[in-house]
């Protein structure tokens, strides 16, 4: 039977769970073995997997933060199948610092998201980037994911930089409303509210060209701004 080991259960991981396959097992090896026993009592799926037990897996998802993966490369070397197949998930991280890690006829496929955890999970499917030099292995990936997650080219500096800047921007347009709102007095629930529905409907009708009359004006008189410029 096919299965899936993810090291690492952070909320991406997480949430890949909740939206993959219900028919693919998922073993799940993390620094906190209490939190994946925990998440096997809502999902069956999930179950605990023993470094000794690793050399059984031959397909390793790699969702640790960047930092963490060298140490877990290097302490648990000894018990990977020599061509185990790491994907590896850190946005942060670059694979040509990892591949030296690698033994025998061990691979690293660079897997990179974009999206947020929480906001996966609402969707119910998101999009990955493979680099250009991984293209082959698209359509493992489509079939791992079905029609739950979109696989994309795109190089992992790339990857970076806009989720860098999408969530610079993000974090930036909740602190200002909130730090505005405040200065005039507005209830904390008002500005959650906002926060929570008008700025990503806002973005959305964007995206989707299909904003009122408010995003309209916002639009003209930005664009006029920068003809004026």
């Amino acid at each position: 039977m096919k299965k899936d080991m993810y090291a690492g259960f952070g909320r991406l991981a997480s949430a890949l769970v909740e939206i993959s396959r219900a028919d693919v097992p998922v073993r799940v090896h993390s620094r906190t073995k209490e939190k994946v026993v925990e998440a096997s009592k809502a999902e069956r799926r999930i179950t605990w997997i023993d470094p000794k037990d690793f050399s059984s897996e031959k397909e390793v998802w790699l969702f640790l933060p960047a930092d963490a993966v060298p140490d877990f490369l290097e302490e648990n070397q000894t018990y990977f199948h020599p061509e185990t197949v790491f994907f590896y998930c850190a946005t942060k991280g670059m694979s040509a610092d990892i591949a030296p890690l690698l033994k025998d006829k061990q691979q690293l496929v660079p897997v990179k998201f974009i999206t947020e955890a929480g906001q996966l999970k609402k969707d119910g499917k998101g999009m990955a980037a493979l680099p250009s030099a991984y293209c082959g292995w698209k359509e493992r990936l489509a079939e791992m994911f079905g029609e739950t997650m979109e696989i994309v080219i795109s190089e992992e500096k790339d990857v970076l930089q806009l989720n860098k800047s999408a969530t610079e921007k993000a974090v930036l347009a909740a602190e200002e409303l909130r730090d505005e709102m405040k200065e005039l007095g507005l209830p904390e629930k008002l500005i959650n509210h906002a926060s929570r529905q008008l700025i990503p409907g806002v973005i959305n009708s964007y995206v989707e060209g299909r904003l009122g009359g408010f995003g309209q004006q916002v639009i003209k008189e930005r664009r006029g701004n920068k003809n004026e410029n």
